[in-house]
C-alpha cells in the first residue's frame, strides 16, 4: 500500500515537473487540472479498497454465522437422537422386567408397555445390590467351640489375656448363635 502511494506521488512529482517547464499560465491551469484528476483517482482507489473490504469482512461473518448455525442444527440432532436412544433403551428395560416378573409370579400377564403410553411417572430402576438377601446379623458358632471354651474356663485357662464371657467366648452375647 505505501509502495502504490509513493509510486503515485512519484508520478504526481513528474507530471509536475513536466507542467512548470511550459508556459507559467497555461502550466498552472493544466498543473491544477491534473492534480485535481490525481485526487480523484485517489480518492475513487480509496472508496473502492474500502468497498472491497468491507464486502469481504460481510462475506466473513455471513459464513461465520452459517457455520455456528450448522454446529448448532447439528448438536440439536445429536440430542435428540440420544434422547431417543434412551428412550428406546427405558423402554427395552421395562419390557425385560415384565417378562420377569411374569416368569417369577406366574401371574396375569399385561402386555408390555408402549412408547405411547406415557402416562405414570418415570421411576428409578433399583440398584444391583437390592434384590439380594440382607447380611445376617449373628456370627455361627459351632457346639464343638462352646464345649472347648466352657472346658477352658472351667480350667482356669482364660486364653491367654483375652476378654471372655462367663460362657468362655469372645464378644457380645446377643450376636451368638449356638448350632
Amino acid at each position: 500500500r505505501s509502495i502504490e502511494k509513493c509510486k503515485s506521488l512519484n508520478m504526481f512529482h513528474s507530471i509536475q515537473e513536466a507542467f512548470q517547464d511550459s508556459s507559467p499560465a497555461v502550466a498552472t491551469s493544466k498543473l491544477d487540472e491534473k492534480k485535481m484528476e490525481w485526487v480523484q483517482m485517489m480518492t475513487l482507489k480509496r472508496k473502492q479498497q474500502a468497498e472491497e473490504s468491507r464486502a469481504k469482512r460481510e462475506e466473513e461473518a455471513r459464513r461465520r454465522r452459517e457455520e455456528e448455525e450448522a454446529k448448532k442444527a447439528e448438536q440439536a440432532k445429536k440430542k435428540e437422537e440420544e434422547k431417543r436412544r434412551r428412550e428406546e433403551i427405558f423402554e427395552q428395560y421395562k419390557i425385560k422386567k415384565e417378562l420377569e416378573k411374569e416368569e417369577k409370579g406366574g401371574g396375569v400377564s399385561h402386555p408390555p408397555p408402549t412408547s405411547a403410553n406415557k402416562t405414570g411417572p418415570r421411576m428409578r430402576p433399583r440398584s444391583a445390590g437390592a434384590g439380594m438377601k440382607p447380611r445376617p446379623r449373628t456370627i455361627h458358632v459351632d457346639s464343638d467351640d462352646v464345649a472347648d471354651a466352657a472346658a477352658r474356663s472351667a480350667a482356669g485357662n482364660s486364653g491367654g489375656g483375652v476378654v471372655r464371657s462367663a460362657s468362655g467366648l469372645r464378644g457380645s452375647h446377643s450376636n451368638l448363635n449356638i448350632s
